[in-house]
């Protein structure tokens, strides 16, 4: 046990030090392809670390949408298997950022997702504590959407 936890806290390591050295976004979208190809995987420890190494580098601003998208779909699913609340609030945190850059690739973004991942989507704005709303009824569901015509 003791052998995993250093080897975590080496590839924690290596992560940070990645992001200290370079000012790119090709560094930051392998570490997020390697968060979600973790968390496909089922190596969900090694993707909450990784994510939260993302999130600890300072470096959201510099993420284009895509990838800050993205970064809160893999929070949200993080929150189904650990610390839902700052998971979520992670979440929030990406998705708004992401609509500070740009609400209608932001909107766009979420709309080409499966509806359970749009829902996620909704959730996370909806108990955001933030002022904007990036998601209302007429942007994300057209009228065939709905249940109830």
């Amino acid at each position: 046990m003791k052998k995993i936890l250093l080897f975590i806290v080496f590839l924690l390591s290596l992560y940070w030090f990645t992001f200290s050295c370079s000012k790119n976004n090709v560094s930051h979208a392998t570490l997020l392809a390697d968060a979600e190809m973790a968390y496909s995987q089922g190596h969900y420890d090694n993707a909450q670390l990784i994510a939260d190494s993302i999130t600890a580098a300072g470096v959201l601003e510099r993420m284009n949408v895509d990838m800050l998208c993205r970064l809160s779909l893999l929070y949200m699913h993080l929150g189904e298997r650990f610390d839902e609340e700052a998971n979520i609030a992670n979440a929030a945190k990406t998705l708004d950022a992401a609509a500070a850059r740009d609400n209608d690739s932001t909107i766009v973004f979420i709309r080409a997702l499966p509806v359970e991942d749009q829902a996620r989507f909704v959730l996370v704005e909806a108990v955001s504590e933030g002022s904007r709303h990036i998601l209302d009824s007429d942007s994300l569901f057209s009228e065939s959407d709905s249940l109830f015509h």
